[in-house]
């Protein structure tokens, strides 16, 4: 979940996942309405079939105008059936954020992670850097953090002090020296991995916990236990920090709390949204100056008949006032006609022109040669 500033200018890109492809739609925030339904234009990557090279279930985050994809699974075939017909990956792939309607290429880089993973999580970190963690049971590179600038990745080991290996469903950093990372169940250990399904998590136990790493001293230790459990799919939480020690969970359209990570102390907030998954929140800053408040750009799914027939958006301010309780009120919500998707992954950004993007890419190092996904 994303953090950025307020104001005009913040352009929304929406990475559209299909059975056989990964398209995208931008919208600019000017662009939305309340209480409007407006179609988007699909766009489609340079070589933007799935089972030719863009993974299915990557770990995909923004750091200033580069799109990075870590890991997933690429398909041999356009529906697989069979284990065989797919293909654990640890490749890293980067693209330009979209700026208009150029087509637009991702390009795999030379160097990648030290294991596969499926779905990994990703975090920007304060220097640039990114932080990458899970989508793996193997202790040994569990995480890693990755710098465009070099585009060396380093090897994170998961001590056997966190007995069982985490899932992660969220991850971000706190402070300059820690990273936070969400929770709720886990692999089974060495051990009990014997004779298991691949991938297979423990069904003995259901916690949701924040474990953390410091940056610094390279350690590892159990942040936070018996977090509020989620109130509904446990593996849809939405998690967004918004600074300070205030930690937003969105579990479902009209069901969110607000967890201050000093004090461990959970609020509740009803927001009037109609019943819907979260595809992405973005904090985008404050306005009040007597009260604590946060305003989000909230992303839905809209459902026709239970199907999904679009993405429904909504601004909302939350405001904690002098005794403590929160409120919501919806400035304005609205729909996006897209075509069917199964899975999408959001950003958002302040908009600037093709020719600043495309000087954000990672340079090219000595003789490596660059793989284009075609």
């Amino acid at each position: 979940m994303q953090h950025m500033g307020g104001g005009l200018g913040l352009r929304f890109i929406m990475l559209k996942y299909t059975p056989l492809s990964m398209n995208y739609c931008c919208i600019d925030e000017v662009e939305l309405k309340d209480d409007t339904e407006r179609n988007l234009e699909e766009l489609e990557f340079k070589g933007n079939c799935l089972h030719q090279g863009i993974p299915v279930s990557p770990g995909i985050v923004c750091v200033s105008d580069t799109m990075y994809m870590f890991g997933g699974v690429i398909y041999s075939v356009p529906q697989p059936v069979l284990s065989k017909q797919m293909t654990l990956t640890n490749c890293l792939s980067y693209a330009p954020l979209p700026s208009d309607s150029s087509p637009v290429t991702w390009t795999r880089s030379p160097t990648g992670m030290s294991v596969d993973r499926v779905n990994p999580m990703v975090a920007p970190l304060h220097d640039g850097r990114i932080f990458i963690c899970g989508g793996t049971y193997i202790r040994s590179s569990w995480a890693e953090v990755y710098d465009p600038k070099t585009c060396q990745f380093l090897s994170l080991q998961l001590p056997m002090s966190v007995a069982k290996i985490p899932i992660p469903i969220s991850c971000f950093q706190y402070t300059n020296e820690l990273v936070l990372i969400y929770y709720d169940a886990w692999f089974y250990n060495q051990d009990e991995y014997e004779g298991r399904a691949r991938m297979s998590c423990n069904i003995e136990g259901y916690e949701p916990t924040l474990l953390q790493y410091n940056l610094v001293s390279n350690y590892w230790q159990v942040f936070a236990r018996e977090l509020p459990e989620p109130y509904l799919d446990p593996y849809k939480r939405n998690l967004v920090y918004v600074g300070g020690d205030i930690l937003f969970m969105m579990d479902y359209s009209y069901s969110w709390l607000v967890y201050n990570l000093s004090s461990k102390k959970v609020g509740n907030v009803e927001v009037e949204l109609p019943d819907a998954a979260v595809i992405e929140a973005f904090y985008v800053g404050n306005t009040h100056t007597t009260h604590t408040s946060w305003v989000f750009y909230v992303f839905l799914r809209h459902k026709v008949n239970y199907i999904t027939g679009g993405v429904r958006y909504a601004k909302v301010e939350v405001v904690q006032g002098k005794d403590g309780d929160y409120i919501a009120t919806v400035q304005m919500n609205g729909v996006l006609r897209v075509p069917l998707f199964s899975d999408m992954y959001m950003f958002g950004f302040k908009a600037r022109s093709k020719r600043d993007a495309e000087e954000q890419l990672p340079e090219k190092k000595g003789k490596e040669k660059m793989m284009r996904i075609e």
